[in-house]
């Protein structure tokens, strides 16, 4: 028989050690944040976070003391050298091409590359470039601080990304240790694994997601205590709403929760009003600041030097100024824009809040992204919170008003800065919300549903099982090779039955058969021929595309104005046109291709691939191939 627990003394553990309700929130944060975030960082190759090429050539311009982005030739960016840039570039190859891999081996054989400082080039991050300098404070003066010991760009990113993460979490463990509730929802919301992805990085967030959970922490602390508001709390509340109103203005509303604090915290209204006056105007003069800095080096796509602007993280079409205008003339559409914003991009919302990882092309299982969601909401309903000093329907409100302001600021922000001028929906990344989460999800607390033991529990399950998951998602995604199999579809042209033409495969058929013409034709006897009453040949239909999936097309072609079209049932998801020939001709036939990599989930959808004369001549188009290749799972 064994013996009992209690004849073990001194060895045996306490019982309230093992009780779930004794767990202390922060510590356990801190233990996972720590273990999982260093994972993330060692595994994810150079690079592989949303801008992160970016974010690490502007931190590494503002450790040189260039503080403010450079606008030179017609072109945005800094001065680095040239190693740095060369260093930066290494991995770009992985973006987008889930097929594309690399080892550990290529990434540790980089730590000797030296960098000159005297051999400073210009490189251009337009998107980074108008960024404040606060964004990059940890980056920044984290690698100012390794320069002083070492020449080597590998450690140099390196050092800089593990001191940014220990910023990170030195920030949110403090947050969750002075909130007095929610303390558990806060621990899962700050594990989650596109939080811990993101944090672990050099993106220009980190510092943006740390001040917004210590001010919400602090906000919702000073509401809890039994003390007056004094003038070091307006300092530190201060303090943090200036470095929001640096980094990203959009999360300025969470000042509103500073009504959360009961009124008799404050020796009249008028002191209240005028502590809350004085953070407003603070906050505006600084945002206005940051956004004239930011003007004098904006330039969209049209003014860019066009020798540099092709891929660059701009785009055709989107001007700021140019959307203004179109706003003041039409102030009601910015309505619609607010109606189709959320569901135009609800699966990348609402699966990358959870976890999108690399440049939004690896993503967790369905079913762990909505077990996700039910953990938060249980957690923020069943988590006790004791008793509210603010008033109960206020502790609804206003949370849910700051959201609400938040996430339409984002969005207008969105439809500004990265939107076809005119357009009617907006595209937004679900790690936008993480700042903000913590405000959607503290409404549905429940003073009813109260279970201490249950919560830890599920926070950590959930928190170990998803970044468990993550982790090997990672591994998976840049090192392991998948074996394709590969689908090929050939049509010449050469054989029609009465509505089709006929291609290598029996089952596969193309529409437009009625444009076949022995007018041209490079190999064979026959050609499509499109032209102004017959645009559209060559249409290859299907309903069986994966997510990860890739599809190639190429097609020979005679004339000009005409290309491929690659596109979902509903265009305003997936249109792309190839026009080009990056080839020399072959008798004047151009050599057109075009490939594209499914990051979306299309499986339910139709996907087409045609040839389209756009223009108002006859353009001819002879031996279509298609080739979909699909992972071994």
């Amino acid at each position: 028989m064994k013996a009992p627990l209690s004849s073990l003394g001194k060895f045996a553990p306490s019982n309230s050690y093992w009780k779930p309700e004794k767990f202390q929130a922060h510590l356990v944060f801190l233990v996972l944040a720590l273990i999982f975030g260093l994972s993330f960082l060692v595994v994810t190759p150079p690079f592989q976070v949303p801008d992160e090429t970016n974010h690490f050539l502007k931190a590494y311009q503002i450790s040189t003391g260039q503080l403010m982005g450079v606008k030179d030739m017609d072109r945005v960016g800094g001065y680095v050298p040239k190693e740095v840039a060369k260093f930066s570039n290494y991995f770009t190859f992985l973006r987008h091409n889930t097929h594309l891999k690399t080892d550990p081996e290529t990434i540790w054989n980089l730590r000797e590359m030296k960098y000159v400082e005297d051999s400073m080039v210009f490189v251009d991050f337009p998107s980074t470039g108008k960024y404040s300098f606060v964004n990059y404070l940890p980056q920044s003066f984290s690698i100012s601080i390794i320069r002083l010991f070492s020449d080597k760009v590998f450690w140099i990113y390196y050092g800089a990304k593990i001191f940014t993460f220990a910023f990170w979490l030195a920030c949110v463990t403090l947050a969750i240790y002075i909130i007095p509730v929610h303390k558990w929802l806060f621990t899962a919301l700050a594990l989650l694994p596109m939080s811990l992805f993101v944090n672990s990085s050099l993106s220009g967030d980190v510092v943006t997601n740390a001040s917004a959970f210590l001010l919400i922490a602090y906000l919702i602390n000073i509401s809890h205590s039994g003390t007056k508001f004094n003038g070091a709390n307006f300092i530190i509340i201060t303090s943090l709403m200036l470095v929001l109103a640096s980094t990203k203005l959009v999360y300025t509303p969470l000042l509103l929760l500073f009504f959360l604090i009961p009124g008799n915290k404050f020796k009249t209204s008028i002191k209240r009003f005028s502590f809350f006056g004085a953070l407003i105007l603070i906050t505006f003069f600084t945002a206005l600041y940051w956004y004239n800095s930011m003007d004098s080096i904006y330039t969209p796509y049209t003014d860019y030097n066009p020798d540099f602007r092709d891929g660059l993280n701009i785009h055709a079409g989107v001007n700021m100024s140019e959307q203004l205008i179109f706003l003041k003339d039409n102030p009601a559409h910015i309505l619609t824009v607010l109606y189709n914003a959320t569901g135009h991009t609800f699966n990348m919302v609402y699966e990358g809040f959870i976890g999108t990882f690399g440049w939004l092309d690896t993503r967790l299982p369905l079913w762990l992204i909505w077990l996700g969601y039910l953990i938060l909401g249980g957690v923020a309903i069943i988590e006790p919170i004791g008793s509210i000093n603010a008033k109960p329907r206020n502790y609804r409100i206003i949370p849910l008003l700051s959201f609400i302001a938040i996430l339409s600021l984002i969005i207008l922000t969105m439809y500004l800065t990265w939107t076809l001028v005119g357009a009617d929906y907006v595209h937004i990344q679900g790690r936008y919300l993480i700042p903000a989460a913590p405000l959607l999800f503290i409404i549905l607390y429940s003073r009813r549903l109260n279970f201490p033991k249950l919560t830890p529990l599920l926070v950590m399950a959930f928190a170990i099982l998803s970044l468990s998951m993550s982790y090997r998602v990672l591994v998976d995604r840049y090192y392991h090779v998948p074996q394709f199999d590969s689908t090929q579809i050939t049509c010449g042209a050469e054989e029609v039955d009465q509505d089709h033409f006929i291609t290598n495969d029996p089952d596969v058929l193309l529409e437009n058969s009625q444009t076949q013409s022995s007018e041209q034709a490079r190999t064979g006897d026959y050609s499509a021929k499109v032209d102004p009453g017959h645009q559209y040949s060559f249409t290859y239909r299907t309903k069986d595309i994966e997510y990860g999936d890739i599809i190639r097309a190429e097609v020979w072609r005679l004339g000009e104005d005409a290309g491929l079209v690659l596109s979902s049932g509903n265009a305003n998801e997936l249109y792309i046109v190839e026009s080009k020939s990056y080839v020399e001709p072959e008798a004047g036939w151009d050599h057109i291709q075009l490939q594209h990599l499914f990051h979306e989930r299309v499986s339910n959808n139709e996907v087409v691939v045609y040839v389209f004369n756009f223009g108002p001549n006859t353009v001819y188009f002879d031996d279509l191939h298609i080739t979909i290749e699909r992972a071994v799972k």
